[in-house]
């Protein structure tokens, strides 16, 4: 069996994954949603210092969020659909299985915010003398 050679150069001491039952929790998740979840706190916390609403955040930060888990795994399928989507379509909503590109979260999650933003009619500063 041959290895990948990054194998050779990363070595993490201690186990990534965390188990609960039948419950895998990988540490790279737990870090992402706690990042999600202190940037849906402190946007709670200013809101209202530029105008908007809590409810506004709330709206906001999970339309975001899903659009960011969208965009991640789509720009993953995307970038590997010859090597191994095309060949077994089913796999592509397999998250859980691996796979996801920082970038499709990025472009995913800023898009869902300014829609969800510009659907709920929110007037922030950062629209200011955009049409």
């Amino acid at each position: 069996m041959e290895r990948n050679p990054i194998e050779y150069v990363i070595e993490i001491p201690f186990d990534p994954q965390l188990h609960l039952g039948s419950l895998t929790l990988r540490w790279y998740g737990l870090i992402i949603a706690t990042a999600a979840a202190l940037g849906w706190w402190i946007a709670r916390r200013y809101a209202p210092f530029a105008g908007i609403t809590a409810d506004n955040v709330d709206q906001i930060a999970l339309v975001a969020i899903i659009c960011g888990v969208i965009g991640t795994r789509a720009l993953h399928v995307a970038e590997e659909w010859g090597d191994m989507y095309s060949k077994d379509p089913w796999l592509a909503p397999q998250m859980w299985k691996g796979g996801g590109s920082v970038w499709g979260s990025i472009i995913g999650g800023v898009a869902g915010g300014v829609s969800t933003t510009s659907c709920r009619n929110c007037r922030c500063w950062m629209w200011e003398g955009w049409g």
